[in-house]
């Protein structure tokens, strides 16, 4: 039995979505992206808890909405043109309604379950948006609990300190993916 995923990252700038995915994709498929993470790209799970052979990772890297140029100005030309159909797919967007609505039924239609993933970092910022967000059509909701770090650090500190808690989180999310990858 074949289970797809597509899971979109909601939340604004600086939510940590685009440190998540690199995270994950060094757990996931030992690849090491601390400077720049591409998109458009598919990657091979090869994790060694990861028991299915040829498992596939697509990462969408930046929101959608940063996508958007001449040659992308829909939620549809972005299926077209960036995404790259796999086994997991990790796509990222602003705090979009419409948007978000949009990815989720296209993602639909090609036979894919969709979830949520929101940051609690954004949930606190904007609640408003975010339970709107939180009412679509989504088969599973995840929340990160990547608290706001209000404490009086230097931003060099500030960095380390949001850094270790993404990787924290990242690996507990790349847990789930991997115990799922097991029994589907």
């Amino acid at each position: 039995m074949i289970s797809k995923w597509i899971y979109i990252l909601i939340g604004d700038n600086n939510t940590g979505k685009t440190t998540f995915q690199k995270e994950l994709l060094k757990i996931l498929c030992d690849e090491n992206r601390d400077s720049r993470l591409y998109y458009g790209k598919e990657y091979k799970i090869n994790h060694p808890y990861a028991l299915k052979n040829s498992i596939k990772l697509f990462l969408g890297n930046r929101s959608y909405q940063e996508k958007k140029n001449s040659d992308i100005d829909t939620v549809e030309d972005y299926f077209e043109s960036i995404f790259i159909p796999s086994d997991i797919c990790i796509l990222s967007s602003h705090l979009n309604k419409d948007d978000i609505q949009n990815i989720i039924k296209l993602g639909k239609e090609q036979f894919y379950n969709i979830g949520g993933v929101f940051f609690t970092n954004s949930i606190e910022k904007q609640p408003d948006k975010n339970k709107e967000i939180s009412q679509l059509d989504w088969d599973e909701k995840f929340i990160i609990n990547n608290k706001l770090i209000n404490e009086n650090i230097n931003d060099e500190q500030f960095k380390i300190k949001v850094d270790s808690q993404i990787r924290i989180l990242s690996r507990e999310f790349s847990q789930m993916l991997i115990n799922r990858m097991i029994v589907q």
